[in-house]
Parts: C-alpha cells; structure tokens; sequence
C-alpha cells in the first residue's frame, strides 16, 4: 500500500496541516516513510535537517526529481537542461537567463498596472456585494507579473494559468497530462515566434525552462494571495500595526508555504541528525512542516511579521529563482485589499485540495461588506 502521505487524499479537508505533521514531530531528523510502490522514502520535517539537506547539492541531488511522484525515468531527457533538476555547474549556467528574465526592476510598468487592475476589480466586487471566488477573482489574475515577464500576451494569462493548474491535479491523471500538453504547447508557440528564445541560446532548454517559470510561478502563488486574503479577513493586520510590509509579506509566505513537498536523492552514503542515508535513497523535505517546526517558530499558527525567514521558496542554491516577483505580486494585493473600500469576508472555511505538491485551495468564498474603511 502507498505510504499516506503520498496519497493525496491525506492532505484534503480542512483541518490544521499540523494534526498532519504531529505523529512524525518527535523523531527530530529524518523518518523512514515505508512504500509499496516506491520501495520507500525519507521524510524531512524539521527545519535544521530541511536546510542540511537543501543547501547540500553534492550529497542530496535534484536531477533525479524533486517531487515523489515524478517517475525517474521520465527526468532522463531534461536533468540538467532544466533548471529544477539541475545543479552544480549545469544549474548556475541556466540560472543566469533565468536571473535576467525575472529582474524585478523590468516590472516597474507591469506592477503599476497590475495594483490598478486589481483596484478596479475589487472596486467592482464591492460594489455588487455579491460572494465571489477569491482564487479566480484576484488569486489568478495577481499572477500577471510572471507571464509579463517572459513576455506573453495578458489575454493569454488566463489560458496559462488554468493549463497549469490542470497539469497539477493528482485526481486526473488524463487531464493532468492534458494540461501539461496544453502548457508546453503555448511555450512552444511563444518560442517559435521569436519572443521567448532569449535569453537561452537552445530552443529546447527555453522551451522546458519557461513552461517551469510558469509551473512554479503560476501554480504557487496565488495560495499565498488566499492566504494573504484570509489574514486581510481576520484583521491579523490590524495587531501588529508597527510591522514592515516586507516582515508581514514574508510572515504570508511562511504561513502558506504553497509548495507541499521537494525531494532530493542521495548522492553518497551520509549521515543526516544522526540517521544514515544510502546512496539512491530519496529525502522528501515537507516543507509546511518544516515552516511551522515549534524549534523554530514559537506559536507558528500565528501570524507574526518579524519572524526568521522559512523555507517556503527553499534554501540554497535551488531558492526560488522568481522570489522577487512572487513578493511584488503579493505586496500589491495586500496593498489593494487594504485599501478597498469594503470589509472583506470570509463566508465558508475553505478546503485544501486533494494534492501531495501543492499546498493551496480549489476555491476561496468571501464577499464585501460596506464599510468606510479600514484603519
């Protein structure tokens, strides 16, 4: 039988991640996960043993994966070419396009124009009073800055982030990989007409490297927004009203760590808080476990800017190459749902999705209420 937690199903509901995590907490390293049909895996969920393993290519490798479910033997033709399942000499070639593609002093325009369109759809929403889905509504429209980035038409914006949140479900094997079929062929197209080759010389590593800027970027973030949107309803703002917008904004990542899981595989027989690990073995890091580890984060169910920075976007040479712009997109929606000119609400508590990699919702139902501001 399949360990629960590569069934997705574990993660489903609405009850706390923490409940999740609890019967692992007291190991204080490396757990063996026992697994009918992957032969097993290590699972990680604190954050000191997260950071040995994440900033230690040489020992615990990506080319061979980074997520439990993905079969070996389909990374064959893209270990290496691929910046997510790259590392040392072949993942800092690739992460210089990628660097310069992403810059967020390109975005300057495209954030200026991102804050209004968002204003004016909220100014809408208030305006009707009527419930409306949040991750449609401002969760996925907030991701335009990545598709402006590499250089794609905004009414193309829509189309890609719904391929991309197809390819993603773990229920529908059939439409995942329609989704995936659908994503890869808007790439191509974009590189074939000569907007999206540069900055890579080969069509082929441009091809795979875009369509994994969209994955990261257009799956993540917008949980990250519903996250954010929930802490705007619950007025969690409101008491700690001396905090940095850069401390609450990062303080938002920490508490919806979207990504659920990335794995690594061990290089060379090593030793890990004391456990040994053989070469071949896989190390999945959990990393919402390792951002709510009571060793690093005291009451970590609370929101509280100011706190050291987590693992959401990773640690180590595989950090999050679109950090920047992940935090632009969020900063502007808190910024717009702040001063919106209604009270935001949530109607419904809402469920996670059925899914071992990302951690995020189907669906967030809020609404407006009329209000003269807030303070």
């Amino acid at each position: 039988m399949p360990h629960p937690l590569r069934d997705p199903d574990t993660f489903a509901g609405t009850a706390p991640l923490t409940d999740t995590w609890k019967p692992y907490r007291g190991a204080g390293g490396p757990v063996w996960c026992p697994d009918d049909e992957t032969t097993g895996f290590w699972s990680v969920f604190d954050y000191a043993s997260a950071v040995d393993v994440l900033r230690d290519p040489a020992r615990y490798t990506s080319r061979a994966g980074i997520r439990l479910a993905q079969p070996v033997e389909d990374l064959s033709h893209v270990s290496d070419r691929m910046l997510i399942v790259a590392d040392g000499l072949a993942h800092r070639r690739l992460r210089r396009p990628h660097s310069l593609l992403l810059a967020s002093d390109r975005l300057t325009e495209a954030v200026g124009q991102l804050r209004a369109m968002l204003a004016r759809r909220i100014d809408q929403l208030c305006a009707t009073g009527e419930a409306f889905d949040l991750m449609r509504e401002i969760a996925w429209p907030a991701t335009a800055l990545v598709t402006r980035a590499l250089g794609f038409e905004s009414s193309l914006h829509e189309v890609l982030q719904r391929a991309v949140e197809d390819g993603f479900n773990e229920q529908d094997e059939a439409g995942a990989v329609a989704g995936r079929v659908d994503l890869f062929g808007l790439v191509v197209d974009q590189v074939l007409r000569g907007d999206g080759c540069a900055p890579w010389d080969d069509v082929d590593e441009a091809v795979l490297n875009i369509a994994g800027i969209l994955n990261g970027g257009l799956e993540t973030t917008p949980h990250v927004v519903a996250t954010a949107a929930m802490l705007v309803a619950g007025r969690a703002f409101d008491q700690h009203p001396g905090a940095e917008r850069a401390q609450e904004v990062e303080e938002i990542i920490r508490l919806s760590s979207p990504a659920m899981h990335t794995m690594r595989t061990v290089e060379v027989d090593c030793s890990l808080q004391g456990v040994d690990l053989r070469a071949g073995d896989r190390v999945v890091v959990w990393l919402p476990a390792c951002n709510s580890d009571p060793a690093t984060y005291d009451a970590a169910d609370q929101f509280r800017p100011g706190r050291a920075r987590s693992l959401a976007f990773g640690f180590g040479p595989h950090f999050c190459i679109g950090h920047e712009i992940a935090r632009l997109e969020i900063d502007t929606v808190v910024e717009v749902l702040m001063a919106a000119p209604g009270e935001l609400c949530l109607l419904e508590q809402p469920a996670r999705r059925a899914s071992t990699f990302v951690n995020g919702y189907e669906q967030l139902m809020v609404s407006f209420r009329p209000t003269t501001g807030r303070s």
